[in-house]
């Protein structure tokens, strides 16, 4: 089986839900999800992770939090196919933004 690496959210400037990445028909259950944050004023981000069996109904897999500019990684157990990270705050200075990379495998 092929690992699956897919950009959520792409120098994300607004909260919201990125982009979803499809993991296929994968027997893969272990993901990880690094998250990159950028910005001169960061006061608080927090990205959820989320899965899905269909795109439609999301559920939550992980929480990340971060107080500042930096990175973080997160690994998580799931059966669902798809994956999207969900930015839920931003604060931050017009300057910040929030990059997810979720892989499987």
């Amino acid at each position: 089986m092929a690992i699956v690496v897919g950009t959520s959210l792409d120098a994300a400037a607004t909260p919201g839900p990125g982009a979803v990445v499809d993991c296929e028909a994968t027997t893969y259950r272990l993901h990880t999800a690094i998250v990159t944050v950028a910005g001169t004023a960061v006061t608080d981000v927090q990205v959820a992770l989320e899965v899905s069996h269909n795109t439609t109904d999301w559920a939550l897999a992980e929480t990340l939090a971060l107080p500042g500019a930096g990175c973080q990684q997160v690994t998580f157990s799931s059966a669902a196919r798809y994956l999207r990270a969900n930015l839920t705050t931003l604060n931050g200075d017009a300057d910040t933004t929030v990059t997810a990379v979720i892989s499987n495998g």
